[in-house]
């Protein structure tokens, strides 16, 4: 039967079994997300048109550069991660009192 669901689980499995698509296709959505995200935090709810196209440049910078870069900021992402956790596992391990 055709249901959304059921095209959606087959567009899934399609992507994760075709080599490097379905990365590519995360690596291009993180990329303009983060451009979008940092167009609203720069320039905000404004309607001055010049102020909008720097935004757009913004944008379109943004999301070209992750989506250029995203392995190396995975590696940076997975040590900050890993960096924390083995701070927090410290502090747990230590008896109560003593820091």
């Amino acid at each position: 039967m055709l249901k959304p669901s059921n095209l959606l689980k087959s567009v899934v499995s399609d992507l994760n079994s075709t080599n490097g698509l379905g990365e590519e296709l995360i690596n291009s959505a993180a990329g303009f997300a983060t451009g979008l995200i940092t167009k609203s935090l720069i320039i905000g709810k404004t309607k001055n048109p010049f102020v909008k196209l720097i935004g757009l440049a913004i944008q379109f910078g943004m999301t070209a550069m992750i989506t250029k870069n995203s392995g190396a900021i995975k590696t940076v992402f997975l040590q900050v991660v890993n960096a924390i956790m083995d701070k927090l596992g410290e502090k747990f391990e230590q008896e109560p009192g003593q820091e």
